[in-house]
């Protein structure tokens, strides 16, 4: 046998190199040679080369290179090497016909089933698994793979680290669906996947809602100090991924369903998480996202979202009752010890993500005030009943819009100027505002003689990891909204 990984003389013990110790050993001495600093530019560009012939040939190599892949002992170098080869053998269509890519689609699901059962799984081999199964689904799902998600639901169902797992697989799809370049992605692909993805964004969905109900459920001791740590973490990534993946699968989904899984309901409980719990590091290492900042992008989303004309009133219910979740999450213990620490890291990150989704729930309910007073009038029910959720919204952005910070106020530009213009609203008396505008008049005097260099948003500059440049360019943005406030409130005063 002339086997060999594409330096030297061939080897004769082919056996044992294609198993996968040897090939262990193999790959890391050209992985080293490639990434040792004392290595010298001749020595890394041969290893390069040699790897590179390694990849040529990896067809053939499949199971081998699962091995490597799933052994959590396996040096870091190799095992990343080898995950990424998988994925780039996923994305060669040259494999299609010679059956690696049906090889690999049975491969890359044990190669997800396997990351879900340690806890000590990397970041990298995590996010590649997902990858390899994603860009499987590009290729072959549903008309060629059309039992994967069934697989995978059945899997995810196991505990909460395969449930993270398999959201996140959905996420990914979803989102390269969607902002795939159209070379990357031709447009009659592109079509089949989201008709896909439509026909399944329901089943999703629940799958989403009770993965998150059974993380809730598991974090009932209240915060890191009464549920051990081996709960938190992977209770807290099911979370991160159930709010992810709602988001992304948002605009297929019928605001009914969206209603009957009571995910309004689901994103209170999300925003009263315990900062501990919603700061908690994930289970895989590095970064990661704050809890209740997924649950503002997921409130957002469900208050922006385009409806059909046959699902209006649905999105008309839908989006008060976002508002009644987060008005009842506001007033709870933990967001309230939350928003008394304006300077914390952590917390100003959650924050600033409320500001925007408050802004967009504002101007949803504007919008629907609008709309119900044109059809039925300003003594209609609807009217009566959006108006006072409309007065505690713009309450509640009030507050944000007088924080030190340009950044945390910037997203409510834009509801002040749309109620500032409001004829309707104006003649509302449950709004008030006349006072409201006097109130904001009075903020805007405070904000129109804000600059960079107040001592009082310092410590936010530094949270932003702004330059002296960028924070300039926010207070000048701030000045032109607040002038703007200015002169509209002037104008429909006089």
């Amino acid at each position: 046998c002339t086997e060999t990984l594409g330096r030297g003389q061939p080897r004769a013990d082919a056996a044992k190199y294609m198993s996968a110790s040897g090939m262990s050993d193999e790959l890391q001495r050209e992985l080293r040679a490639v990434h040792a600093p004392e290595s010298s530019p001749a020595q890394r560009l041969e290893a390069t080369r040699t790897l590179e012939r390694f990849k040529q040939g990896a067809g053939s190599r499949v199971v081998e290179l699962y091995a490597l892949a799933c052994d959590a002992g396996q040096d870091d170098l190799v095992r990343h090497f080898a995950l990424h080869t998988l994925v780039e053998l996923a994305r060669d269509d040259s494999q299609r016909g010679i059956g690696v890519r049906e090889q690999l689609k049975g491969l890359s699901l044990r190669l997800i089933e396997e990351m879900s059962t340690r806890a000590d799984t990397k970041v990298f081999a995590r996010s590649l698994s997902v990858r390899l199964v994603v860009e499987l689904c590009l290729r072959e799902w549903p008309q060629r793979w059309p039992d994967l998600f069934t697989y995978l639901w059945r899997m995810g169902a196991e505990n909460a680290r395969a449930a993270t797992l398999v959201l996140t697989c959905m996420t990914t799809l979803a989102d390269d669906v969607r902002e795939y370049a159209a070379d990357a992605l031709p447009e009659v692909r592109r079509a089949e996947l989201s008709k896909g993805l439509e026909a399944i964004c329901a089943e999703a969905a629940a799958f989403a809602q009770r993965g998150a109900v059974q993380a809730l459920g598991a974090l009932s001791g209240g915060d890191t100090a009464g549920v051990a740590q081996e709960v938190v973490r992977p209770a807290a990534d099911l979370l991160r991924a159930s709010a992810k993946m709602l988001v992304a699968m948002c605009d297929p989904l019928q605001a009914s369903a969206c209603l009957e899984l009571e995910l309004d309901a689901m994103c209170g409980a999300l925003l009263a998480v315990p900062t501990p719990i919603a700061c908690a590091p994930s289970e895989a290492g590095g970064e990661s996202e704050d809890v209740r900042a997924c649950a503002c992008d997921l409130l957002l989303a469900l208050c922006t979202r385009k409806a059909a004309r046959a699902a209006i009133e649905h999105a008309d219910v839908l989006v008060t009752r976002c508002w009644d979740a987060t008005s009842g999450a506001l007033a709870c213990q933990a967001v309230a010890a939350s928003l008394g620490c304006p300077t914390e890291v952590l917390e100003y990150v959650f924050h600033k993500s409320l500001a925007e989704a408050l802004a967009g729930m504002a101007h949803a309910l504007l919008a629907r005030f609008h709309a119900a007073v044109a059809h039925a009038g300003p003594g209609c029910a609807a009217v009566q009943a959006l108006s006072p959720r409309m007065a505690a919204a713009a309450d509640a952005l009030a507050e944000f819009s007088r924080h030190p910070s340009p950044h945390v106020g910037a997203s409510s530009h834009a509801f002040w100027q749309a109620l500032l213009r409001s004829d309707q609203a104006r003649e509302d008396a449950r709004l008030g505002m006349r006072a409201r505008c006097e109130a904001l008049l009075r903020l805007a005097l405070v904000k129109a003689q804000g600059s960079a260099g107040d001592a009082a948003s310092a410590p936010f500059a530094q949270l932003e990891c702004a330059d002296e440049d960028e924070e300039v360019e926010a207070w000048a943005r701030q000045r032109a909204a607040v002038a703007q406030w200015v002169s509209t409130a002037v104008h429909k005063q006089t």
